[in-house]
């Protein structure tokens, strides 16, 4: 694999370095994310359902080559390499998970975008079935599904609440 696309992949699947914050790097990743779609949903006028989908489906297609080419770079260290099922340092499965979680909420609605973040945090760090299931896939897949899953269910815990109000 050329240089370039190795260090490209690292530098995604690492959040532009939110991955190397000491302190809760999936946090902080998650957090990256959040600003990032909000940002998308205020400047772009508010996003319609089929391109909120798309862009959860290519940030997690995005997350899944970046995570696994992150896991191939021989720049990782030993201690790197003990936890490759996932890195903490791998924050591009945050990314994928937070914008699934965010695709019932709207902008103008700050209290479902921030129920997002929380709910999405709470179930990627408890892991409930079916999420941890989904660790198990090999290398980048499992990385991403997880968070994806968590996601997802952060998503509908929002959809149901929205539509019994």
């Amino acid at each position: 694999m050329h240089l370039s696309l190795l260090t490209l992949g690292h530098l995604i699947a690492t959040g532009f370095g939110a991955g190397r914050a000491a302190h809760a790097p999936g946090s902080w990743g998650s957090l990256q994310a959040f600003v990032v779609w909000c940002g998308i949903e205020f400047y772009s006028g508010g996003l319609t359902v089929s391109l909120r989908v798309t862009l959860a489906i290519g940030i997690s297609l995005l997350g899944v080559w970046a995570a696994a080419v992150s896991l191939g770079n021989p720049s990782r260290n030993r201690a790197q390499h003990a936890k490759a099922h996932d890195p903490g340092d791998i924050v591009i499965d945050e990314w994928a998970g937070m914008w699934w979680a965010l695709l019932p909420t709207t902008i103008e609605e700050p209290l479902s975008i921030f129920s997002a973040l929380l709910l999405f945090r709470l179930f990627d760090i408890i892991k409930p079935w079916p999420v941890r299931h989904f660790e198990k896939l090999p290398r980048g897949w499992g990385i991403v599904a997880d968070d994806v899953v968590a996601g997802m269910i952060a998503a509908l815990v929002i959809s149901l609440v929205l539509f019994s109000s």
